[in-house]
């Protein structure tokens, strides 16, 4: 039997317009909805076995306090402890400020002067964690 004419409903956690949406895409391009997520599905994967292969560095995911902006918070406060919070999350990751300089491709000495002067700029109340737990 050609899996690309079978007409089971697709089921889960998806909304009613995300199916129909999804149904009305499988059509336009002659297939099942089920096909359609099937090869959605393989390029996925083959995207990711390819990914799981490379040399590249991992990601590093950021804490979500990096996606609020705080009341009063402006624009320069807002990028400062943002940036501040990505260097403190590679150095921890890293192991130290020299691993880390090298994973954001930048030299140590110019890290530790860009560290120093994001703790000034940084409000108290908006500091994020750094690893020696200081935010002076």
């Amino acid at each position: 039997m050609d899996r690309r004419h079978t007409n089971k409903p697709i089921e889960g956690n998806l909304r009613e317009d995300e199916i129909k949406l999804f149904t009305q895409i499988a059509t336009q391009r002659g297939m099942t909805p089920h096909y359609l997520l099937q090869q959605i599905l393989r390029n996925w994967l083959e995207q990711e076995r390819t990914r799981l292969r490379s040399p590249s560095p991992p990601e590093t995911f950021l804490p979500q306090t990096c996606a609020v902006l705080f009341a009063e918070e402006s624009l320069e406060d807002f990028s400062a402890r943002v940036r501040l919070t990505l260097i403190n999350t590679v150095r921890l990751r890293e192991g130290n400020l020299s691993r880390a300089a090298r994973r954001l491709k930048t030299d140590r000495s110019s890290l530790h002067k860009t560290t120093k002067g994001l703790k000034a700029k940084t409000r108290p109340n908006h500091s994020p964690t750094s690893p020696d737990k200081t935010t002076q």
